[in-house]
This record gives C-alpha cells, structure tokens and sequence, in this order.
C-alpha cells in the first residue's frame, strides 16, 4: 500500500547503476525493494546502443525543481515566483562574451564568471572544488570512471563548456532555445544531446537550419499586420 510521500520509482544516476536483481523493485523477478528500480540507459523507448527505438514514446524522469506540495494536480498553478532574468544569467552570459573576445570586463577573465554560479550551486562548504560530470553524457551506459572535470580555467574555458553550465543552471527555465540559437548550436547540440531530435521522424533527423533558428509567427499576428508581414520560411 502506498502512502503520500513513500517513493514509488527510482531512476538510478549513469555511475551508480543497479547491477544486481536484488536491487530491483519486486516488480522484477529476484527484486526486493518496494519500489520500482532503473537504469538511466532502461528509460522506455530508448537504447543505449541504438539510440532511440521509438521516439514517439520516448520519456524521461521529471525534475523535481518546480515543485509545489498541495498544487491541484486539476489545476497545476503555482504559485512560485516565475524566474524571467537571474544574475546568474549574467554572469555566464559575460563568461561568453569574453570567450568571444570581449574585453575590459570587471572581474577579469570569462573563467571567473563561469565559476562564480558553479561556486554558488556547489554550495559555501564545496566552493572551489572541481567537480567531474559524464565524459559522454549523451550515453546512458557511460563508465563511471570516465569523467570530465567542470571547472573552468583560463586555459579550457569555451561556448561549449558554458552551454554546458548552463543546461544545468537554467533546466527548465524556458530559456535553452535562446542561447542555442544566439550561439548558432541547436543543430550540433540537439543532435547530440536530445534523442527526439537525434533520431528524428522515423530515424530521419529533422532539423533545417534555416528554418528551425527562427520561430514561426502566429497567423493571427499576420492576419492584423498593415501592411501585411509574411511568414518565416519553412512554417
């Protein structure tokens, strides 16, 4: 029987997988535990090898950063504060401009901004430590000992690796699509990172550059426009 706050399912984190039936959920044979128990690489519709079997019932585990007790699940309104511009946003946002050759920047080299938010979400107790991620995150069977450290340097410090903090800062914020287009990387990182996009219609990828690094606009906007605006190429 199951009670409000009890755990029903775990998806195991890529270096610390389940690799014996006894740390299942009894929902599989030789399981013991009362819930159910995976692998990141198990999650429905996707295959550590292949990549994605079906991407129409491709899934993932939730995040659990907006969550609010007590919500209406009927309803969903929140009532959180909307995040629509952190500091922590400038910050990375001055790291990429200095790797860009921006100059005269207060605080010194894109580096420093880059580790003031890794700083601050490691916490005051692991402030300046180097933390490692996945070598190949994209994999969900990646060994655990095949890491990279994240802390920039003067010396390793690119777009990419603040894409990369960046992903992890904003998860979820409504912002992704914004900095992958501004650092012309939807198509590169999208393909890498995101199976839908990777496999995409039947194991045809369907990203178009010239249309997909611009958004379609409403046809009711079109419709009120005087003198009449045309739509994006592609929609």
């Amino acid at each position: 029987m199951y009670a409000i706050g009890d755990t029903t399912a775990i998806v195991m984190p890529w270096n610390t997988p389940v690799t014996l039936a006894s740390q299942r959920g009894k929902n599989q044979v030789g399981g013991t535990k009362n819930y159910s128990v995976n692998n990141i690489s198990e999650i429905v519709g996707y295959n550590p090898t292949a990549g994605v079997k079906d991407n129409m019932f491709w899934a993932a585990p939730m995040f659990w950063k907006f969550f609010q007790p007590n919500v209406s699940y009927n309803d969903g309104f929140s009532t959180y504060n909307d995040p629509i511009f952190r500091s922590a946003e400038v910050y990375l946002l001055a790291a990429e401009a200095i790797v860009k050759g921006g100059t005269g920047a207060v605080l010194g080299t894109a580096d420093v901004y880059y580790n003031k938010v890794l700083d601050r979400a490691l916490g005051t107790a692991n402030a300046g430590k180097t933390p490692n991620r996945a070598l190949n995150p994209e994999k969900g069977t990646e060994a655990p000992t095949n890491v990279l450290a994240y802390r920039a340097t003067p010396a390793n410090i690119t777009v990419d690796m603040i894409l990369d903090e960046s992903g992890r800062e904003f998860l979820g914020e409504s912002m992704r699509w914004y900095d992958l287009k501004r650092t012309q990387t939807i198509g590169t990182r999208a393909a890498k990172y995101n199976p839908w996009v990777g496999y995409g219609l039947n194991g045809v990828q369907q990203f178009n550059a010239a249309k997909h690094y611009l958004r379609p606009i409403p046809q009711s906007m079109i419709d009120v426009t005087l003198p009449k605006i045309t739509q994006n190429p592609g929609y």
